[in-house]
């Protein structure tokens, strides 16, 4: 409590800390675990905020708007969803009325403030997230002389995931699996979503184009051989209600991982056959060239150009100068090369060098200065 008055006073655009502030409904200790929340400290009051570079304000604001929103009064709304029939055809339409701003007019505040920096972002913010209102309607009322008219539109598909939509997804997937009381839920945890991500990238399931991250096909093939059980939030939802069982002593642990252990038995007997309908090779990229010392062929891999005979040359690099493409193809076809370093031209020589070092001979292109 005592924080979140210091950081009305540390950042005045918030306003002005309300009289009472229940910070009791968001705050547990009794069940704060490994990975709380990232919160201002008291510090803050007495923190020179001007000399801090303009991107750590920025996030400490961030992270300072989040804490009194979730302490700020509820944000309160009617909602109303009417149809109304016509010609024995039913047409509905939703609105808002908002009762009480509460935590929105904090957030209306820093969307204020991102306006200014970038307004035609926020600008299209601000037309999705528009609350549309209903004129007063009463059941049974009947309108004469309705003018309408038919319109014709295209339905856009479902845009791909960006890192944020993404790790959004992950905290919400199978909600409606998990009990209410659940402390964990989604897939993963804040500690770890992230590096799933890193980890489907790395692996050649996912990649990232631009702002977007989309499937490979490597991955569209996992999803379609993996059995549903395996792949639905409902098992993870399951496990977790299981685990805090066992953590409150209310189900064993040996059964647990008994219960574990027969999962997997009867999903390798269930899925035993092998599918030949997909593949989950990276592709083989076309060669450039021969090898100079083995003759094998040189091609493109997730991580640059390398020798497929693995017979120990340096294919990509001179004395750690990054070859490019167009400089290896010139090698291989025999042709010197030259590039310039710290004012230094090198020449580099289609042919190969042996050199020891430390005991181990390595192999690369011969050399000589220009």
């Amino acid at each position: 409590k005592d924080v979140v008055g210091k950081v009305y006073k540390a950042f005045p655009a918030f306003g002005s800390a309300p009289e009472s502030i229940d910070v009791k409904r968001i705050i547990n200790n009794k069940k704060v675990s490994g990975h709380h929340a990232i919160i201002p400290t008291a510090n803050i009051e007495n923190a020179d905020l001007n000399s801090l570079p303009e991107g750590q304000k920025n996030i400490l604001k961030l992270i300072s708007a989040k804490l009194i929103m979730a302490a700020a009064d509820p944000h309160k709304y009617e909602s109303v969803k009417v149809k109304i029939e016509c010609e024995n055809v039913t047409f509905s339409a939703n609105g808002k009325t908002i009762l009480e701003n509460g935590w929105k007019s904090i957030e209306a505040a820093i969307k204020s403030e991102l306006k200014n920096k970038n307004s035609d972002a926020e600008e299209k913010d601000e037309e999705k997230d528009e609350e549309k209102s209903l004129p007063d309607i009463s059941q049974g009322q009947k309108f004469e002389n309705v003018s309408a008219e038919k319109a014709e539109h295209w339905t856009s598909p479902p845009k791909p995931y960006t890192e944020d939509t993404l790790l959004s997804a992950m905290e919400h997937a199978g909600d409606e699996n998990y009990d209410e009381d659940s402390e964990k839920k989604g897939l993963g945890t804040p500690a770890t979503r992230a590096a799933t991500i890193e980890g489907l990238v790395k692996h050649g399931y996912a990649e990232r184009r631009k702002k977007q991250i989309v499937a490979t096909e490597k991955g569209v093939n996992l999803i379609a051989v993996v059995p549903e059980e395996v792949k639905s939030p409902k098992l993870t939802a399951e496990w977790e209600m299981q685990l805090k069982q066992v953590e409150r002593g209310e189900y064993s642990a040996d059964g647990f991982m008994d219960n574990i252990e027969e999962f997997v038995k009867n999903i390798c007997q269930k899925y035993s056959s092998v599918d030949g309908s997909v593949s989950f090779s990276s592709g083989t990229s076309q060669a450039i060239g021969k090898c100079p010392k083995c003759g094998a062929d040189v091609r493109k891999g997730k991580y640059g150009f390398y020798c497929t005979g693995k017979c120990g040359m340096n294919i990509a690099k001179v004395y750690g100068k990054e070859l490019t493409e167009a400089q290896l193809k010139n090698l291989l076809e025999g042709k010197e090369i030259s590039y310039t370093s710290n004012g230094r031209k090198t020449i580099v020589i289609p042919d190969v060098a042996e050199n020891e070092y430390q005991g181990k001979i390595y192999y690369q292109w011969k050399t000589r200065k220009g």
